[in-house]
């Protein structure tokens, strides 16, 4: 069963976001603090699988991250009435994976838990091949330790080897791999739509969803091109009646026909609005997913 450490959130807050934990995290065990007094303690004790936190307890994120012990674990904090620029730098100051800004609607808060789900399976690999790590060192300790020479000279393969091994996984923590590594677990790729420009950028994991290089012209027009003939006129309806007249959050299912070998592929699309403080519609930032496998079961 999947463990959820959950501290500083309101009441109001945990009964709106339990049914999306359960929906990604399927029978999860929810546990709720007020403050992290024995939060440490039980993060060592439990190993749970994913921990959410206020923005008041942000600091608590950096004990976890920072400790050996816990370090694999994700931690996301929800956050409200700051620029995504501070929270990104925040977020980046306390090693969290991720943050989410308040108010939420589900497409948004679905995506994110999709990530962290992902991230969470994707560093338990690499703790369990960083502990196999150290049982091999051990084990060529007490091997060579029988003289001093044999002992320095294999200390200093050791030590090479390790700090090679520690290269890696300081790389591997960087939030930008991490991220793509995770979209790439959940067939999941992520977009930025100007609405000013009418352009929109894409990560790696998207361009391979729909078969695209950076020679690309990514517009409307361009995304439209994309989508097989018989979903073309549904879809560009519903962008015009549902995204640009009514400003509704992007959730639908269409076809395409990726571009690299025009294979007819299924994906879900999410994105959620951004607006100006005079409630102009600037951008929209969202997920798309093959789902390619789940259609034809």
């Amino acid at each position: 069963m999947n463990k959820i450490l959950v501290i500083g959130l309101s009441s109001s807050l945990l009964e709106r976001l339990n049914p999306f934990l359960h929906d990604v995290f399927g029978s999860a065990m929810v546990v709720s603090m007020d403050r992290p007094l024995d939060g440490v303690e039980w993060v060592m004790a439990e190993d749970p699988d994913l921990i959410l936190l206020s923005e008041e307890w942000i600091d608590f994120c950096r004990s976890v991250k920072n400790d050996a012990a816990s370090g694999h674990i994700p931690v996301a904090f929800f956050a409200q009435g700051n620029p995504i620029d501070a929270l990104r730098r925040k977020a980046l100051e306390v090693h969290a994976d991720a943050f989410i800004v308040i108010p939420f609607d589900e497409a948004y808060i679905v995506s994110q838990l999709h990530v962290l789900q992902a991230l969470a399976h994707f560093y338990r690999h690499h703790v369990v091949q960083q502990d196999e790590l150290t049982a091999l060192i051990k084990q060529q300790n007490d091997e060579f330790e029988q003289t001093q020479e044999m002992m320095q000279t294999l200390m200093e393969d050791l030590q090479h080897e390790v700090d090679s091994h520690v290269e890696m996984v300081s790389t591997l923590q960087k939030s930008e791999y991490f991220f793509k590594e995770s979209q790439r677990a959940a067939h999941i790729g992520s977009y930025a739509f100007d609405f000013l420009s009418g352009q929109w950028e894409s990560s790696e994991v998207l361009d391979e969803i729909f078969g695209i290089d950076a020679s690309f012209h990514r517009s409307v027009e361009g995304w439209l091109s994309l989508i097989y003939s018989e979903d073309q006129v549904r879809m560009n309806r519903y962008w015009n009646e549902e995204i640009m007249e009514k400003h509704q959050p992007f959730r639908a299912s269409y076809r395409i026909v990726r571009a690299s070998d025009q294979a007819i592929r299924w994906v879900l699309g999410l994105g959620t609005l951004q607006f100006d403080q005079h409630g102009t519609l600037i951008s929209m930032l969202g997920t798309i997913q093959d789902i390619t496998d789940r259609k034809e079961i």
